[in-house]
């Protein structure tokens, strides 16, 4: 499963409101988004006909990565950034650690 393509269903799925600014953001709206991030992980792996074991395997690694490197201000602006369509923007958060979950899939083969 391509992070690419992870990454664009994600800049893609997300529809709810937005806040007024990127620290309005709460824990609660960054856990919503993680496990959006998951969710669309999985249905993307299960979609191309892996087994579900690989992508859990696959898709629990890349968030595991995500919420150890990523800082709390940094899961905000893609937060605040998929709510208000700012698909640049969240890529460009999310871009600088994708690259640290490339070994989940390898890892999961």
């Amino acid at each position: 499963m391509k992070i690419a393509t992870l990454l664009l269903i994600l800049v893609i799925s997300f529809n709810v409101l937005a806040q007024d600014t990127v620290n309005d953001v709460t824990d609660s709206q960054i856990d919503s988004y993680q496990r959006g991030m998951e969710s669309g992980c999985k249905s993307q792996g299960l979609g191309k006909g892996d087994a579900s074991e690989k992508v859990d395997a696959v898709c629990d690694c890349i968030l595991k990565v995500l919420k150890a490197e990523m800082s709390r201000s940094e899961w905000q602006r893609a937060y605040f950034s998929s709510r208000t369509r700012n698909d640049r923007e969240e890529i460009r958060t999310l871009a600088p650690h994708i690259k640290k979950t490339e070994l989940c899939r390898a890892n999961a083969l």
